[in-house]
């Protein structure tokens, strides 16, 4: 075995070894990374598990108070709770709701108190399990979170949800008492107080300091202060005089209250998650980075310097023949760096630019009367088509436009008697003058001799012959050089449907040489056929 075969046989040892490692603290930093992204989904879980809770304490307060007095409010106010229950349903994803089973019972048991089928206390029930089951899925996910720096805060989560629930309950008990005016479920009423307050406690116990100071001025809420007002005084017996839907009222913005805290609890949560999966993207880039550098550095120089060359090379050979190709001289080469390939392209680039300029300018001496400025008569077919196929695609069936064709008034006696200069002139002033008065939109082109052409868009008959009466006043109105006296005829022509550019500006001709016939320096419409 020769010294060459055994260097070759160590480094490939050492190159296996190293990415073996490389490869387990690659392995250990994604799924710590992948562990922290299922929690956060575990977040979103648990936020759509909230909605649902909350709306079904809403549902079990209105069921109550519906089983209790079915009048046409309450009727009403069911079927619209039940509604938004169904609807926080929908928005659970697959698996959300597994190993809820009270959730399979939902639209029956819906059925059921719409039609009185219920009991009150059989419906309370089965609320309240409900509601249990959906607390014991988010408490799984709680104790199967694989963070501990975030243990605490979930915990004081499941616990605010748990005082919410117990104050949800309060509000149904009360709910039901307040509208049959019957004795209080004083005992009954006591525990869930009591649950309520242990739970609230816990949750200000392992709380961030901002929840806690929310929990606080919630605490202090008047919604608060007044449900627990009622809630004391039905525990000492005293008479309240207080009617069912308004303690309902008054206890659901109570609930809402701690909704918000819910709410701003699962933000913090999130955030905190979502800082856990930076710094865990962050470690894994760097590791990344690390090894890949490690592993360059036993690969050998000439090696990656013919390759970085070779495909250096290829890309840029890539870029040429695509441009080649496509006759695309828009496109342009990304230099990969400061090395002389990149110059090659740099220097490509130039030369693209050098070419797409002068086809550029091609096309506008191509398409752009000298004289005056206007678009020539071989560019006006191409507009016209694009303008039909723009109205085809954004106006819908209905294509709108017109088109004026002009003629300046006896021309052949201004180049006759002032001269080809003294014609130039007028052509390109009435040209510039045209232009300042008509919309960007429009399109001027000079025809031919002293015959020009506008198209508007988006314009019917009516509003393009005032355009052309303005421009013929303008016209009329101007003082030209040499004091010449320059009017103008007009043709216009509007878009009736299968027209050709031929046949529009046919019509636009035959106006105006119905201008002409006329007496000049009028505006002409096409003969409007009866018939169409």
């Amino acid at each position: 075995m020769s010294i060459k075969t055994r260097i070759l046989i160590l480094g490939f040892l050492a190159t296996f070894f190293l990415s073996c490692a490389v490869g387990f603290v690659l392995w250990s930093e994604y799924r710590d990374k992948a562990n922290k992204q299922a929690l956060l989904s575990g977040m979103e879980k648990v936020e759509r598990l909230s909605a649902l809770i909350n709306e079904l304490q809403r549902e079990r307060g209105v069921s109550a108070g519906y089983l209790s007095a079915a009048t046409d409010f309450a009727r009403t106010r069911l079927q619209s709770q039940q509604a938004d229950t169904q609807q926080a349903l929908r928005r659970l994803r697959a698996g959300d709701s597994e190993n809820i089973e009270a959730l399979r019972e939902l639209a029956s048991t819906q059925e059921k108190v719409a039609e009185r089928q219920m009991s009150l206390t059989d419906s309370f029930a089965w609320y309240s399990l409900a509601i249990v089951e959906i607390l014991d899925q988010i408490e799984g996910l709680e104790k199967n979170a694989n963070l501990p720096a975030l243990k605490r805060d979930l915990h004081a989560h499941l616990h605010l949800l748990n005082a919410k629930e117990h104050l949800g309950q309060i509000r149904a008990s009360l709910t039901e008492f307040l509208a049959r005016k019957d004795q209080a479920p004083t005992h009954g009423l006591a525990r869930q107080v009591g649950l309520h307050r242990y739970h609230a406690r816990s949750f200000q116990q392992d709380a961030s300091p901002a929840l806690q100071e929310s929990y606080r001025a919630t605490s202090e809420s008047p919604a608060m202060k007044s449900a627990f007002a009622v809630v004391d005084a039905v525990l000492r017996c005293e008479p309240v005089d207080r009617a069912a839907d308004q303690w309902f009222s008054t206890a659901t913005s109570a609930i809402d209250d701690l909704g918000q805290i819910e709410n701003q609890s699962l933000t913090d949560l999130r955030q905190r998650v979502a800082e856990e999966i930076r710094l865990s993207e962050a470690r894994l880039w760097w590791v990344s980075l690390t090894a890949v550098f490690v592993s360059l550095i036993c690969l050998s120089f000439v090696a990656t310097s013919v390759h970085r060359l070779v495909f250096a090379f290829g890309r840029l050979v890539a870029s040429i023949r695509q441009t080649i190709s496509t006759s695309d001289f828009a496109h342009r080469i990304t230099p990969a760096g400061d090395d002389e390939v990149s110059d090659i392209a740099r220097n490509f680039n130039e030369l693209l630019e050098i070419a797409e300029g002068l086809i550029e300018e091609k096309d506008r001496l191509a398409s752009t009367d000298a004289l005056t400025g206007a678009l020539n008569r071989r560019k006006f077919p191409e507009l016209f088509s694009h303008e039909l196929r723009n109205q085809s695609e954004y106006a819908g069936t209905t294509t709108c436009l017109s088109m004026i064709m002009f003629d300046i008034d006896h021309f052949k006696q201004i180049n006759d008697g002032l001269g080809h200069a003294a014609g130039d002139a007028v052509l390109k002033e009435v040209a510039g003058l045209v232009k300042s008065l008509i919309r960007k939109t429009d399109v001027l082109a000079r025809w031919g001799g002293e015959e020009f052409m506008i198209l508007v868009p988006n314009v019917g008959l009516e509003t393009a012959s005032q355009l052309a009466e303005k421009l013929r006043l303008a016209i009329e109105k101007h003082a030209f050089a040499e004091s010449i006296k320059v009017t103008v005829s007009f043709g216009v022509s509007e878009y009736h449907a299968e027209d050709t550019l031929e046949t529009i500006c046919q019509r636009a001709d035959e106006a105006l040489y119905a201008a002409k016939s006329q007496g000049r320096n009028r505006v002409c419409l096409e003969r409007i056929d009866p018939l169409k």
